[in-house]
């Protein structure tokens, strides 16, 4: 990750203040604490910890790892989250709760006897990790907040935020997102709720899985449709409340980063603002399929688009657009499965062949891992030249959000930036 020198006095006071109070506390999903304290008695724990509640704050800690999986859900369909199972790596298990007679495999044990997660898929082929998934009972935009008490528990949790934290520090566009804080004007959550609720009566909403935004109010819910005005309201105070600091993504998801605004639902980041004024928008079209083709593909005369791909199968542009957000994510059964595959196959035959290879030799995500990678490079150097520009840009994984008087500039920097690493594509 490139870095951009900016020192801690560059940052608000209440940003830092953040950074402590994350070293100090976990957060997990709502009456998951409560629950599992009563659960568990000191004969149950006391192969964890002889101390009961240094027992305690150790599974609380594994179980904060599936404390955002449903908020990773509202974007993500295959690249983070597969039916709200996560996959939980043994080595970060170990240095969550300590390496001590696999310390993690008897917690995870428990909570599976006891029901409060469950296992998926274990080690199979080019599958480093088991996978597991919290209790649907448990699934909640609501978080709540547990400030550790036992000094074991906050040497490790101090040991692993302080990693965590020198990420942000590592990434320009965490960096900027902080800086960020200082103009980006988010709205009220009453603002949200009338915003909501006047584009839900139009019954014309839709977000990018082409569910209709609709108020729920006492209605049966049907998630398969639509999604709900409550629930936005519900993830933007998560967001706002328990999610204040980018969370910069591991290598497996190309160190993308993760913050409250990316986070939200675009038809909320409508009401964000820089200085009073609304923000415009610019993108790449077609980014993931265009870098796949750089990568493993050939020299294109012509950059992809969606509307050409639709074009040639007839089908809809957000069918195309949809279907590319995770085709190049599945497994090469699912790939061969998809509308997309006869065109790719038919016109970029060797980009197709390249990447099924890949993925059958290193694994079905290894090539996903890389185009996030080239694309968090290829966004890094763009908010590095704008934060030296002096042009406030805030970061949506491959969109750019900038104020209208910018939006020539920004739009000269992605340009300027992707020629420089030999990428054709359209700016939006």
């Amino acid at each position: 990750m490139e870095k951009l020198n900016v020192s801690l006095e560059d940052y608000p006071k209440e940003v830092l203040d953040l950074f402590e109070d994350e070293e100090a506390c976990l957060k997990l999903p709502q009456n998951l604490i409560k629950d599992t304290s009563k659960a568990f008695s000191l004969i149950n724990t006391k192969h964890i910890h002889k101390e009961k509640e240094t027992a305690l704050e150790l599974i609380y800690k594994v179980l904060s790892n599936f404390t955002f999986v449903k908020l990773k859900q509202v974007h993500y369909k295959d690249n983070y989250v597969n039916d709200n199972y996560i996959n939980l790596s043994s080595r970060i298990l170990a240095e969550q709760v300590g390496p001590y007679e696999c310390r993690y495999r008897s917690i995870l044990d428990l909570l599976i006897q006891e029901g409060f997660i469950e296992k998926g898929l274990g080690h199979k082929l080019n599958v480093k990790c088991t996978s597991y998934k919290l209790n649907d009972e448990y699934s909640t935009f609501n978080v709540e907040k547990y400030y550790l008490k036992s000094s074991y528990a906050i040497k490790l949790h101090k040991k692993n935020m302080r990693r965590s934290n020198l990420n942000i520090f590592d990434s320009t566009i965490a960096k900027n997102e902080m800086l960020n804080s200082s103009y980006v004007e988010m709205p009220s959550i009453k603002e949200v709720e009338k915003h909501l609720k006047s584009k839900s009566k139009k019954g014309k909403t839709f977000n990018k899985k082409g569910k209709q935004l609709k108020v729920l109010g006492k209605k049966k819910r049907d998630n398969d449709k639509y999604v709900y005005v409550e629930d936005y309201l519900d993830l933007y105070r998560t967001l706002n409340k328990h999610l204040k600091l980018p969370k910069v993504l591991s290598e497996r998801a190309g160190h993308r980063v993760m913050t409250n605004i990316n986070m939200c639902p675009s038809i909320i980041r409508e009401l964000i603002k820089v200085n009073g004024k609304p923000l415009a928008s610019l993108d790449f079209g077609c980014f993931q399929p265009n870098i796949a083709n750089h990568i493993y593909g050939e020299e294109l005369k012509e950059p992809l688009s969606h509307e050409k791909i639709a074009d040639k199968l007839g089908i809809d542009d957000k069918k195309a657009k949809t279907e590319n957000l995770s085709f190049f994510n599945k497994e090469c059964y699912q790939m061969e499965r998809s509308k997309l595959w006869d065109y790719y196959n038919a016109h970029h035959q060797k980009m197709v062949v390249n990447i099924t290879s890949e993925k059958r030799r290193e694994g079905y995500k290894r090539p996903t891992q890389k185009l996030f990678s080239m694309e968090v490079g290829i966004m890094t150097e763009i908010v590095k030249r704008c934060m030296e520009s002096g042009i406030i840009v805030v970061y949506i994984f491959d969109e750019l959000l900038c104020k209208e008087d910018f939006k020539v500039d920004v739009r000269a920097i992605m340009e300027e930036v992707c020629e420089e690493k030999g990428l054709k594509i359209i700016v939006k």
